[in-house]
């Protein structure tokens, strides 16, 4: 670094040192967010991932912004209602759901794909497009269409 007029002294910042660790649910729902604001650089991925690991404020800012994404739900701690994962709703479609994205290859017959990864979808018979592939899923959010 070069002082822009003599005799200027340039202290370097201390060392914040190490961010504390996050759990592995919490580091998949930070990557899923960085993947859907179309991140890619590794170091600014990093230094997102220390800041949110280091201030608890700003890793409950996150949560609220994947949680209107549409990307993940509260952690079960703070989950006003937690997914047990037992089916207590009518039978759904994925393929009418808001959370459920076609095949790129094979649209109309190919398995789709849950952006949240509700615990539904990873069960036989998800994901289908077809709409007598009924399926009880705890996350469906019905499309209305226009």
């Amino acid at each position: 670094m070069i002082a822009i007029y003599p005799g200027a002294e340039i202290e370097r910042e201390p060392d914040p040192g190490p961010a504390p660790s996050l759990p592995p649910d919490v580091l998949e729902v930070v990557y899923a967010y960085l993947r859907a604001v179309g991140e890619t650089d590794l170091a600014a991925g990093q230094a997102f991932i220390e800041a949110v690991a280091r201030d608890p404020e700003q890793l409950r800012g996150l949560y609220e912004d994947v949680v209107k994404m549409g990307l993940a739900d509260w952690p079960d701690d703070q989950a006003t209602e937690p997914d047990s994962g037992i089916e207590t709703t009518a039978k759904a479609v994925c393929a009418r759901c808001a959370h459920w994205t076609p095949d790129c290859i094979n649209p109309p017959g190919g398995l789709g794909r849950c952006t949240i990864a509700a615990p539904a979808s990873k069960r036989p018979g998800s994901l289908w497009p077809w709409p007598d592939a009924e399926i009880h899923c705890t996350r469906f959010q019905e499309i209305t269409p226009c």
